[in-house]
């Protein structure tokens, strides 16, 4: 199972991520983001949406999924708790099915806001042994 180490960052908030495939990145990436603004242990997933990614190498794609979770979260009150993941050619490209539920203030006890999805610091690396590496900051 991958790892999720939250870091210290002036005004923001870091994370870094290890993980055994991409799949699990991203989903790690998910639990990290949400984690950082509510109580993720109580989210459900009876709601199905699906999307679709491009963009022009892995990292990119990367952020573009944390961008895009975090605008459903901010824009739609959805979070989600499981993912479907493929991956194209090139692995820059992404369909997604999630399922999650809207926002419920009682049980999720939202606690913070993450502004923005940073490039100060964004690395993700494949190692030689085929894991995945990532940092990211947010904008709290």
């Amino acid at each position: 199972m991958g790892t999720i180490r939250y870091i210290e960052h002036t005004a923001d908030a870091g994370v870094e991520i290890g993980a055994a495939s991409r799949e699990e990145l991203f989903v790690l990436g998910a639990r990290a983001l949400y984690q950082l603004v509510l109580d993720y242990d109580a989210v459900g997933g009876e709601l199905e949406r699906r999307l679709e990614l491009a963009a022009s190498n892995f990292p990119e794609l990367f952020h573009a999924w944390l961008a895009e979770l975090l605008y459903l979260l901010d824009a739609e009150g959805l979070v989600f708790k499981k993912f479907g993941l493929a991956f194209g050619r090139r692995d820059t490209k992404l369909a997604a099915t999630l399922w999650g539920e809207e926002i419920d203030v009682e049980r999720h006890r939202p606690h913070g806001e993450i502004k923005n999805v940073t490039y100060a610091d964004f690395a993700v690396e494949r190692e030689r042994d085929g894991t995945y590496r990532a940092r990211v900051i947010f904008d709290l």
